[in-house]
């Protein structure tokens, strides 16, 4: 079982928040919104890590819908660090032509990358061309150096990572943030990998903040 905060329920395989979802999907994020900011973790950093069990779109959509709800009140930034394999981008229908990797790079300044106001209260640093390079520096003072002067200047930074048992990288940035909210895809994701996941994420010490459990789109 994963420990955190009670997990929520999602009844189908979420999409994008829009003027015209039912009232229940956007209180169904205002929730989860809530229960993360009442969390003791998020009283030092502002800074929270999205990741998937197992690796799918899922965490992707989730993190986005997240920071929607979350913008609508305070100014949020939306961070791709999933480098190989983005997905924000394609979802916000966004440029991904400057962002993360060539920061971590030293190529840029993270300021000059974001995408501000791609809707009100939320901007975007979006993955950047993907480069071998690039996930060698998650780990540095210049990921970390990041996430201390984004929460500076927005009330949330939002980081969407690849799953804990495909990759490192949500090991790397979540040391730098307040935890890591896990997406669990529910029927699909195994109790093994959701065990993996934990352990991992205990033995790193980065606390779980809660979870989110996911079913299929009904047929």
């Amino acid at each position: 079982m994963v420990r955190g905060r009670k997990p929520k329920h999602f009844e189908q395989a979420p999409h994008l928040l829009t003027q015209f979802s039912p009232i229940e999907q956007w209180e169904a994020y205002r929730t989860l919104y809530a229960r993360l900011l009442v969390s003791r973790g998020l009283e030092e950093r502002r800074s929270v890590v999205v990741s998937g069990v197992p690796s799918a779109f899922l965490h992707a959509v989730v993190c986005t819908n997240l920071a929607i709800v979350a913008s609508r009140s305070v100014p949020v930034l939306l961070v791709d660090a999933c480098l190989k394999n983005p997905q924000l981008h394609s979802l916000l229908q966004i440029s991904n032509g400057c962002g993360l990797s060539e920061v971590l790079r030293g190529q840029r300044k993270w300021e000059d990358c974001v995408q501000r106001e791609v809707l009100p209260g939320l901007n975007i640093l979006s993955a950047g061309s993907w480069s071998k390079d690039a996930a060698a520096f998650l780990h540095t003072e210049q990921m970390e150096g990041l996430l201390q002067e984004a929460c500076q200047s927005h009330a949330l930074v939002l980081v969407d990572t690849p799953p804990v048992c495909d990759s490192p990288d949500a090991l790397l940035v979540g040391r730098y943030t307040s935890g890591v909210l896990l997406v669990v895809w529910k029927n699909v994701a195994k109790c093994a990998d959701i065990q993996q996941t934990v352990s991992r994420l205990n033995d790193a010490c980065i606390p779980i903040l809660g979870s989110v459990l996911v079913s299929k789109t009904r047929r």
